[in-house]
């Protein structure tokens, strides 16, 4: 495959993965690492996710009033230690295995949630629960750049409101994000292809930015928890694909 169809593609695949991103909070990590990594390795395709995350944070200037900041906080001070960890533990463990857990976790949870519907788990609507849950999210995303699936379940479980679903879900990535790119300073992160790809990507993801926005609008509650568990069901073809 030519480099310029490479970076076609790459820039289709990033511009849907924002596009997920901005319009449900998550998602572009799972979206993106697996087929860019298909494309441009692993290694590039993790860096270049990282800069869609970050890129889409702009979005939270539109929807930072929905944040609540009592839900948000205690997911934070989980966030940051887990996160930690889990870069360290990449360094020590096989991913793979980290992978599969998530996969069947999220599996698990599905099953739950489409067959078992009136069940549900009070411990996660204690405000302190979230430290737990943003504490596993932390490691995930350390671990392999997609610690989106255990917030985003945890926010399903107490009904949050579209907006500030997607307000508690960009937060709470942005800190990863943040974290993850301050311990990664010191290695050789941005390769001439990232760079490029980065630069031609800005234009399409600040597109698919105002895209995202004006699409959500349309969007109800209930076909927005559809759309939810059609992520989580993508999320573990792309976890089984990695």
């Amino acid at each position: 495959m030519s480099p310029d169809l490479i970076l076609v593609i790459s820039l289709l695949i990033l511009t849907v993965a924002i596009f997920g991103q901005c319009l449900f909070g998550f998602g572009s990590g799972l979206i993106a690492i697996p087929t860019l990594g298909l494309l441009i390795g692993l290694k590039d395709a993790v860096t270049l996710s990282l800069i869609v995350q970050m890129v889409s944070v702009i979005f939270l200037i539109r929807i930072y009033d929905h944040i609540d900041w009592k839900l948000v906080l205690p997911v934070i001070w989980g966030l940051i230690p887990g996160t930690l960890l889990g870069v360290y533990l990449l360094t020590i463990l096989d991913e793979a295995w980290i992978r599969w857990a998530l996969t069947v976790f999220i599996i698990g949870y599905l099953i739950r949630d489409f067959f078992f519907k009136d069940k549900n788990f009070p411990f996660l609507r204690h405000q302190w629960s979230g430290f737990g849950v943003g504490s596993i999210g932390g490691i995930i995303q350390g671990l392999i750049g997609t610690g989106g699936p255990p917030l985003v379940i945890y926010l399903n479980e107490i009904s949050l409101k579209p907006d500030a679903f997607r307000a508690a879900l960009l937060l709470w990535l942005c800190v990863v994000n943040v974290v993850r790119l301050v311990i990664s300073m010191n290695t050789v992160l941005f390769s001439p292809q990232v760079i490029q790809t980065s630069l031609f990507a800005i234009p399409l993801l600040l597109l698919a930015m105002w895209a995202a926005n004006h699409v959500r609008k349309k969007l109800n509650e209930k076909l927005y928890a559809r759309a939810i568990q059609f992520i989580l069901v993508g999320s573990v073809v792309g976890l089984m694909m990695k």
